[in-house]
């Protein structure tokens, strides 16, 4: 899978190396630091507005880097890659794209996509032919190659595969579409023991299901605060600022667990709560075990460079600490992206309202089977933002001929 090459490619490669993410999330998760950070931008940043580094040892960190790799380019903007070239270009002195430092971009550009606000789309229509990173003039006559990974691990059944693609490449049949349907429980509550997650399109729609089945709960709530240690910025956490849980709630783990008793995305049941000894017991049916969750330590990252050492390394200006879970009664199909689970619920309401959403929901479950549909999908509720098959198919045409 993409996670485990990106983390494969950092430990064994010899180069200057630094990895970034467009939201701050997505750089913890990857122990990165965000586009905006390590270039120092601003929130309102656009490409004519970039200037050079004025920081000595960040411009050197700059001019001894080899490689940049970004993960999550899918949601990465293009104004927001064109001001990357810019800050590099006029940190090296140099009139190459990127200032000939090596790009990599790790990403699934048919799930979904950068946001633009309202606001800003007339900017877009003015400068670029759509928001995806793609359409950045840096990348204008580029020599990019295409590696597409080939195997996949999440689910095994080869008509579901099947049927995902046609969901992926908005080509679905109505056959295929019956199918789809043939998942369609209006009716269907899930019991105490179940371990189905539903998916909403929504925060609000997420967070108010998630409270009204705590609610439901009969023991007392309890609430566990995060600490946090120097800089962390309060939209990069991880986990939740206070967790708020009771015995028999419904969890997901948020780490990938270092005695591999669980992944991210692991589903498991509270089974004791035991704040004097700052540790929660959870049950994961899936293993019929009982493991014992102790708070977890996220680090924020900021790269530095190393003079003696002539080498980029990394510096902690603020940690996190709280315990990995999330309620897991519903989460968004934003927050599901990258998850696996054996049994959903897809509620996407009054229809969905981004490229990608009912691809990235369908695809998180191993089976067909183990989906459960509260509202019939309807043919307008799966569509791909054509840009993205015309981006790819030029893209291999090029590299046939070459």
């Amino acid at each position: 899978g993409k996670s485990p090459l990106l983390q494969l490619f950092k430990t064994h490669t010899a180069k200057n190396l630094v990895v970034l993410a467009p939201t701050g999330v997505a750089a913890v998760n990857v122990a990165g630091q965000t586009i905006h950070s390590f270039f120092k931008f601003g929130i309102d940043i656009r490409p004519e507005k970039v200037p050079r580094c004025s920081n000595p040892l960040q411009a050197e960190i700059i001019r001894q880097l080899d490689t940049i790799l970004i993960d999550e380019v899918s949601m990465v903007r293009a104004d927001l890659l064109d001001c990357v070239d810019r800050s590099l270009r006029l940190t090296c002195k140099s009139s190459l794209p990127f200032a000939g430092k090596q790009m990599v971009f790790f990403g699934d550009l048919f799930q979904l996509p950068p946001v633009i606000p309202p606001e800003e789309q007339l900017y877009f229509d003015h400068h670029y032919e759509n928001g995806y990173f793609f359409s950045a003039k840096a990348l204008r006559g580029g020599n990019l190659k295409l590696i597409e990974l080939q195997e996949i691990h999440r689910q095994k059944e080869p008509d579901f595969i099947s049927l995902l693609n046609h969901i992926r490449m908005n080509s679905l049949s109505k056959p295929d579409l019956c199918r789809l349907n043939g998942r369609y429980r209006p009716d269907f509550q899930a019991g105490p023991r179940d371990l189905h997650v539903t998916l909403t399109t929504r925060n609000q729609q997420a967070r108010q299901f998630n409270h009204q089945q705590l609610q439901v709960l009969p023991e007392t709530e309890i609430p566990f605060p995060c600490r946090v240690e120097g800089d962390f910025y309060q939209n990069s956490f991880p986990a939740d600022e206070i967790l708020r849980l009771k015995p028999g709630a419904r969890v997901m783990f948020l780490n990938n667990d270092r005695e591999n008793r669980w992944i991210n995305g692991t589903l498991g049941q509270i089974s004791g709560l035991e704040p004097e000894r700052d540790r929660i017991r959870v049950t994961i049916p899936r293993q019929r075990e009982e493991v014992m969750v102790s708070p977890h330590h996220w680090d924020l990252i900021n790269y530095c460079y190393d003079i003696e050492r002539h080498r980029i390394g990394t510096e902690v200006p603020g940690s996190f600490t709280q315990f990995p879970l999330r309620l897991a009664w519903a989460v968004t199909i934003h927050k599901s992206q990258g998850k696996t689970f054996d049994q959903v619920i897809i509620d996407i309401g009054r229809g969905t309202f981004s490229p990608g959403q009912l691809y990235v929901a369908r695809s998180r479950c191993t089976t067909l089977g183990g989906i459960i549909l509260k509202e019939k999908i309807r043919k307008r509720d799966i569509f791909l933002d054509p840009r993205i098959l015309d981006f790819l198919n030029s893209f291999q045409s090029v590299s046939r001929r070459s």
